[in-house]
């Protein structure tokens, strides 16, 4: 794999075969070999002065143990498959114990945040079936899925019941229900990009390995003190309490209220002298604002840490910091070290709750250290952890070539036992790359990454591109635009509707002064975006909805922007705001079609003096409006519509007398046809290469290169040129502008492309025609054209590139009438061309698929990150 985009860790087995252990095998082995540790403090909980040893930790942990096993025989002395218990409490010493003790009786935790909604809970509880809840009553009463939890028959343990705190002498005896070592340890429920929560299924061999890197690499001193104040139901709150834990260092409990208030939290962490915290990015911006604001700052700028007289400063004691969960930048590492000294760690750790939550990791010492890391204005997400691997692959799932951005796979020991009831496995994939023992299940993560200097570095998500009038954009990108400004505090940008021609980017910020307006963060973004990538609408919010976990909970943002934009359409009352006499008949038609396609996310009632494309149109949905504007008896050519600055020069064209007056053949009167001949080869080849490699929907899904199309074209030249079927269109100035490449439907060469990524494509279309082609046809020659590939040139604007559409759409049909044909084949993969051929020139539709549904010979789904919405048809169109 010499050459090619791949990093290992290093090798390290787990201490003492802890392989073989569960993390309470390791605990008791802990106290068994350090008779003092049992006197040491485990548990605290400053806010209700609550202190908890190692010993009290353990026996209450035992003694619930044994409860929780004499309940579970009462109702199921046979189970089978996992064991998992759920658990219902907020962070407190119960909380901990109930985890310890069920880990003793060999079960593996489940956590519901008692803030969760119902039809979550419904959802997991219906998959995951535990066969007990943990909870206290008071707060499973105050709860939204109360009683879902009763109508899905989950036995209840509550802490607060003093009779099953009492049981009899029969219930010390602590038995497991399962063997441990390789045993469940966790299953925590992540969306994801789909909305559905799953289960990930965490073993104690995958925690221990995770655990055993941290201690090896970031060892911990003799006074050290952890922090559990991450949400239960987010992969980091394992290690925040069983990283210190399982070594004999206490942790401080941090209860919700206070993490929420950053000023308090700071507090906490100065008063109980906390050593190592991990946070999401926005919590550490939150906390060094805070800090720049208070005194105690150097002449330097800098808050000192050191003792001063009688003085002591903030956070001294706060020696390692970790990012995880969102993006960490590089101006907010700087940021950091304008607050901290050279020397204090701080970490960027990348992963997911596959993975353990992480799989690499960059460690930073100085501001030197920050500067010295960038990348393309990037800072690393690392080298992988011990007993890991990271692959950067390409849609065919090959090795990318060193130094390009590919997919990120990862292998390893940290790697999940997969979903509960194994859902999306085709996420784990067999390792092809590497046949190393222990590496044997490769982890599709969905991001995209690139390794520079062995380190990897973070190039977005998959589900964050989108495609914009033809152009594939990262939201990522538009976002980091928006906050560089320094207008805004905050910025999320999304895509609302994504692949639909409804589609929106909509951005939600949080000004940083109430005077700053839209209107005057768009004018500042005019140099630094292009106008496609501008979002169409700006939603003002107060705060940032959060998850649990404390990320941004992009879901309930789409949702208060779709509930905006109802509120808005009912406020404009379409049925009647057109209706006065100052509207002709025309203009009211053309209004009320345009509004009932783009909607009014400009925020006001459309006008006849907008422009179509500023108010949220594009090529996409012109031509809905233009199908409308015909079924109501209006005819304007796709190209003039196109081509207006402004609504209101659209109405005179609406009139039934001008119906077709002018097509887009006037319009390229100047442009000729011409043969394919050996002559144009070159350009032909440029254009086919260019345009399919970086505009079409499949291409872009499965990353085909310019290269790839060049080597195939050259393969099916001379088939081509023998079919003397396809054409050129040159324009004015004697360039070729247009590409039409036709066969005869059933005399064309089979198609085989050597390279996977393109061999995919073409055995999609081959898979979605050959069915139509036996049902529907005749098998004989001169029947149909088969319509094969069709592109314009890269340097077509876009009303240029719909005229030259329509253009060769429209001189296929000639040539085959021309050459006594009867109508011409094509599949549509493209939007704006299924679009034109199904709504503008009447091809009949006799077959269509959803891209991300198909499966491939070899078992994969190519196209899995398409959107839902987009489809390829199967047309046909018969000379009359």
């Amino acid at each position: 794999m010499e050459g090619r985009s791949f990093l290992r860790g290093e090798s390290h087995a787990i201490q003492d075969g802890g392989e073989c252990l569960s993390i309470d095998e390791i605990l008791n082995k802990a106290l068994s070999n350090d008779p003092e540790l049992g006197e040491r403090e485990a548990l605290r909980l400053r806010d209700s002065g609550l202190s908890v040893s190692f010993a009290e930790l353990n026996r209450r942990a035992s003694e619930l143990a044994a409860r929780l096993a004499w309940t579970v025989a009462q109702l199921s002395p046979q189970i089978t498959g996992d064991k998992i218990v759920a658990v219902n409490l907020f962070p407190d010493v119960e909380l901990v114990i109930s985890l310890l003790a069920i880990f003793k009786i060999g079960a593996a935790y489940l956590p519901l945040e008692p803030t969760f909604p119902a039809d979550r809970v419904d959802h997991i509880l219906k998959d995951a079936q535990p066969i007990l809840l943990v909870t206290a009553g008071s707060i499973l009463r105050a709860t939204a899925f109360a009683s879902v939890v009763a109508e899905n028959n989950v036995c209840v343990y509550d802490l607060e019941d003093k009779e099953a705190a009492t049981l009899n002498e029969e219930t010390k005896e602590s038995p497991s229900l399962c063997s441990p070592g390789k045993s469940l340890a966790a299953v925590l429920y992540t969306s994801g990009s789909t909305g559905i929560p799953k289960g990930v299924r965490l073993e104690h061999a995958t925690i221990l390995h995770r655990l055993n890197w941290q201690w090896r690499t970031f060892p911990y001193g003799p006074t050290e003190v952890g922090c559990f104040k991450t949400a239960l139901t987010f992969v980091d709150s394992i290690a925040e309490i069983w990283a210190p834990l399982l070594i004999g260092r206490p942790i401080e409990i941090v209860s919700k209220s206070v993490t929420q208030d950053a000023q308090r939290f700071i507090d906490l962490l100065d008063r109980c002298k906390i050593t190592r915290l991990v946070l999401v990015p926005s919590l550490l911006k939150a906390i060094l604002t805070l800090l720049k604001s208070q005194d105690g700052r150097r002449t330097d700028g800098s808050l000192s840490v050191s003792v001063y007289g009688n003085q002591r400063y903030p956070l001294e004691h706060l020696k390692m910091w970790v990012c995880s969960g969102e993006v960490l930048t590089g101006e907010l590492l700087l940021e950091f070290y304008d607050c901290f000294p050279p020397g204090t760690i701080i970490c960027n750790y990348y992963g997911s709750t596959e993975v353990m939550g992480d799989v690499t990791y960059a460690a930073f010492r100085s501001r030197e250290d920050v500067l010295a890391s960038f990348k393309d204005d990037k800072i690393p997400i690392g080298k992988p952890l011990d007993n890991c691997a990271v692959y950067l692959l390409d849609a065919s799932k090959d090795l990318i070539k060193d130094g390009q951005i590919g997919e990120i796979y990862v292998a390893g020991s940290h790697l999940c036992s997969g979903y509960v009831r194994n859902r999306e496995m085709e996420r784990f994939l067999k390792n092809h790359i590497d046949n190393t023992p222990g590496y044997e299940v490769i982890f599709r993560t969905g991001d995209y990454g690139r390794i520079l200097n062995d380190q990897l570095y973070y190039f977005g998500r998959a589900d964050s591109q989108v495609k914009i009038r033809g152009h594939r954009v990262d939201l990522s990108e538009i976002n980091a635009a928006i906050e560089w400004n320094k207008l805004v505090s905050t910025c999320v940008v999304l895509s609302y509707k994504a692949g639909e021609p409804e589609q929106e980017i909509v951005a939600f910020i949080i000004p940083m002064k109430k005077e700053i307006t839209v209107d005057i963060i768009k004018d500042r973004m005019k140099d630094k975006l292009l106008s496609y990538m501008m979002p169409k609408v700006f939603v003002l919010i107060e705060e940032l909805p959060l998850l649990v976990n404390g990320k941004v909970d992009r879901q309930k943002l789409l949702r208060i922007y779709d509930e905006q934009r109802k509120q808005q359409n009912e406020s404009t009352s379409c049925s009647t705001m057109w209706d006065g006499n100052e509207f002709s008949r025309e203009e009211r038609a053309l209004l009320k079609t345009v509004y009932s396609i783009v909607g009014s996310s400009s925020g006001r009632a459309i006008q006849l003096s907008d422009n179509f494309f500023e108010i949220g149109g594009n090529s996409l949905n012109a031509v809905n409006v233009v199908t409308k504007l015909k079924d109501q008896g209006f005819h304007i050519d796709l190209t003039e519509f196109l081509a207006a600055s402004k609504l209101e020069d659209l109405v005179s064209q609406l009139l039934p007398a001008k119906a077709g007056s002018k097509t887009s053949e006037n319009q390229l009167s100047n442009h000729t046809v011409e043969i394919l001949s050996q002559s144009v080869k070159e350009d032909v080849i440029r254009i086919i290469s260019t345009s399919f490699s970086e505009k079409a929907e499949l291409e872009l899904l499965t990353g085909v290169s310019r290269q790839d199309y060049e080597v195939f074209m050259e393969e099916l030249w001379e088939p081509l040129v023998a079919a003397d079927l396809s054409f050129v269109i040159r324009n004015g100035k004697g360039e070729v502008a247009a590409v039409a490449l036709n066969f005869d439907l059933f005399d064309e060469p089979v198609v085989e492309p050597k390279v996977r990524r393109l061999a995919y494509i073409f055995e999609f279309l081959e898979s979605i025609e050959a069915p139509v082609r036996e049902k529907h046809f005749e098998k004989r020659t001169n029947l149909l054209i088969h319509s094969f590939m069709m592109a314009t040139t890269e340097t077509s604007s876009p009303l240029e590139n719909v005229q030259l559409i329509q253009k060769t759409e429209q001189e296929t049909l000639e040539l085959a009438k021309k050459k006594g044909f009867a109508g011409v084949f094509t599949t549509n993969t493209n939007e704006l061309t299924r679009q034109i051929c199904d709504d503008l020139l009447d091809y009949t539709v006799l077959f269509e698929c959803q891209v991300n549904q198909h499966i491939a010979s070899d078992g994969t789904k190519p196209f899995a990150h398409a959107p839902d919405a987009q489809y390829s048809t199967v047309t046909v169109k018969y000379i009359k």
